[in-house]
């Protein structure tokens, strides 16, 4: 039977397990039961799921913030992150141009990775196949996700 209009159910049943250690229920056992019409739609679930784990990880935050045992590992954490980064100086200056070499290499392999995006893209625009082959002979297909931003 075909689906009339833009109309599409989701039925997705999840069993959560309660939590052992807390004794806390993880989650409810029917996750999503919906009609979503169209993507305003699923935009706007979207931001108001947004917006309660907001509220929740803020109350989360204030709640270590206020651990002392918490402030205190941040601060231990701090003081290793900068002996860390003390360590790594001192290895980049012993490596010299080696250490250089690697610089300029990250960045040429991100720019061949967007090239290789750029490419792949207006092959598929223009209707052709695009497939890449490793040395072993592993074949490759391009994999593309797609992300809004806000434009005013």
């Amino acid at each position: 039977m075909p689906l009339k209009g833009a109309s599409l159910f989701l039925f997705l049943k999840i069993l959560t397990p309660i939590n052992r250690t807390s004794g806390i229920d993880a989650g409810p056992q029917l996750v999503l039961l919906a009609s979503m019409k169209d993507i305003q739609e699923v935009f706007s679930k979207l931001q108001e799921l947004q917006k309660e784990q907001k509220e929740i990880n803020k109350m989360y935050r204030d709640t270590l913030a206020n651990d002392d045992v918490y402030c205190e590992l941040g601060n231990k954490i701090k003081q290793l992150q900068e002996r860390r980064r003390e360590v790594q100086a001192i290895a980049q200056a012993e490596m010299g141009e080696r250490y250089v070499k690697l610089e300029e290499l990250k960045s040429e392999i991100q720019a061949h990775k967007e090239m290789m995006n750029d490419l792949a893209m207006r092959d598929l625009m223009a209707g052709k196949t695009v497939e890449v082959k490793d040395r072993h002979d592993n074949k490759y297909e391009p994999a593309f996700s797609v992300a809004f931003k806000k434009i005013n």
